[in-house]
């Protein structure tokens, strides 16, 4: 270990957002404007999950999100945001 690794706190690198995104919070972030990379109609033909192809199909709608710039997901991650 070195010491800019014993300098550095734990931090998490890895925030499954899987259940995270709903129509609803689709339709709330496009309201204010915010980017929305599917639209809320989509997810809501797959949402809520229930059951594994329910599931998969859940993670293919939102695969515009897989790999989002962070300033795509900050309207999803901010606590107590929408």
């Amino acid at each position: 270990m070195t010491d800019v690794d014993a300098a550095c706190p734990k931090v998490e690198l890895h925030c499954p957002l899987l259940g995270a995104i709903s129509p609803e919070l689709l339709r709330r972030m496009r309201a204010d404007v915010a980017p929305v990379l599917v639209k809320p109609e989509a997810l809501s033909q797959v949402y809520p999950v229930r059951g594994l192809d329910r599931f998969r199909r859940y993670v293919e709608v939102l695969r515009p999100y897989h790999s989002a710039a962070p300033e795509v997901m900050t309207p999803v991650l901010v606590p107590g945001g929408y």
